[in-house]
């Protein structure tokens, strides 16, 4: 199946991925879309701190934090995507937790596992889109 298909065709995908149900796979999936996410970020929060630094740099001198500022941005490619991997991690885990028990409660079959799962298998197709609505935006 295709990279789009469990958007396109969810009930088949799910049905045809539920049997692979592999905590290993979603905690991998998403630490590594946290890992992403995070060097994005952290990219984006070095270039804004070197222009910020070439800017202020007077202002540096006599201001420590502006100075620590733009002396952490290249730390952040570095910091970043490990505490956004273990953020997005910990974070979904709780999140589909409550939502599993709230399934549960309703009268789903389902265990942690598959619906754990079967949540990451949708991080990467909705995050390609979600970068393609932003450009479209622009």
């Amino acid at each position: 199946m295709s990279f789009f298909d469990i958007l396109t065709k969810p009930q088949p995908m799910m049905e045809a991925e539920k049997s692979k149900a592999n905590l290993n796979a979603a905690l991998k999936t998403y630490a590594i879309y946290g890992a992403v996410i995070g060097l994005i970020l952290g990219i984006l929060f070095a270039v804004l701190a070197g222009i910020l630094g070439t800017f202020l740099g007077a202002f540096g001198q006599q201001n420590p934090l502006l100075a620590l500022f733009g002396g952490l941005g290249i730390a952040a490619i570095v910091i970043l995507p490990i505490f956004f991997a273990i953020g997005i991690v910990i974070g979904s885990a709780v999140f589909i937790g409550i939502l599993w028990l709230l399934a549960k409660v309703l009268g789903g079959r389902g265990t942690f596992t598959e619906n754990y799962f079967l949540a990451s298998r949708l991080i990467w197709p909705l995050f390609v889109i979600g970068i393609i609505v932003n450009i479209l935006q622009l």
